[in-house]
């Protein structure tokens, strides 16, 4: 069985939960099977593998920052904030179970210095990164924009502060979160929108959920 992290109550009982929007956000980017995918935050590789299943010729790269030692002054919080087990051998792991090992390749890698060439990419995932990475958003997002391709998508679902996200939390990241100022940040479409603008994607869809916002974009 793929180790995802959540708990009994965040797999099966809450609606939205992480595995079901990561399985619709897949399948609402309509990949054709032959993308290159990159998986920005990957984790345990719950989004790259969902989209690695979707693939025939194409391939999936996820990054993250597993090693505690590695992690840059910006995201020093995610020391204290990564789930227990959220390592680069588990995402290995279970890339292996799901049977797509094959097709999915992981790097320890800073989303604000993306060591790819311009255009590489067909479509990038952001799942629960961008509001971790503070002012260095701007610098990711704008290194996210250099390596998709001209009219490649960008798919993005983070938190909101609200019930659900509360029942879904540890306590010490409802408390890192809600320091941090999450609750005022991440509510309304207006945050989000100028941040996809400002960076000069299209905005293609926009979705509120309890517990989270998800949206689409692409490249100019």
């Amino acid at each position: 069985m793929v180790s995802t992290g959540l708990s009994f109550v965040a797999r099966y009982v809450i609606p939205g939960s992480p595995v079901k929007v990561a399985g619709d956000l897949i399948k609402s980017l309509e990949l054709k099977g032959d993308e290159v995918v990159l998986d920005v935050g990957t984790g345990r590789g719950l989004y790259a593998i969902e989209s690695a299943k979707k693939l025939s010729y194409g391939k999936v790269i996820g990054i993250d920052m597993w090693d505690p030692k590695n992690v840059p002054q910006y995201l020093y919080h995610h020391k204290f904030s990564q789930p227990s087990g959220n390592t680069l051998d588990n995402a290995k792991r279970n890339v292996q179970i799901a049977g797509v090992g094959d097709k999915v390749e992981f790097f320890n890698m800073d989303a604000s210095a993306l060591d790819f060439r311009e255009g590489y990419f067909d479509v990038v995932i952001c799942a629960y990164v961008i509001s971790h990475l503070g002012h260095y958003r701007r610098t990711a997002l704008k290194e996210i924009y250099r390596t998709l391709k001209a009219g490649g998508k960008l798919a993005i679902i983070d938190n909101i502060f609200d019930l659900t996200y509360i029942l879904l939390s540890t306590p010490h990241m409802f408390l890192l979160s809600y320091l941090r100022g999450k609750k005022a940040k991440y509510l309304n479409r207006e945050f989000w929108s100028n941040i996809i603008l400002e960076h000069d994607f299209v905005l293609q869809s926009f979705e509120r959920k309890p517990g989270i916002v998800k949206l689409v974009a692409s490249k100019r």
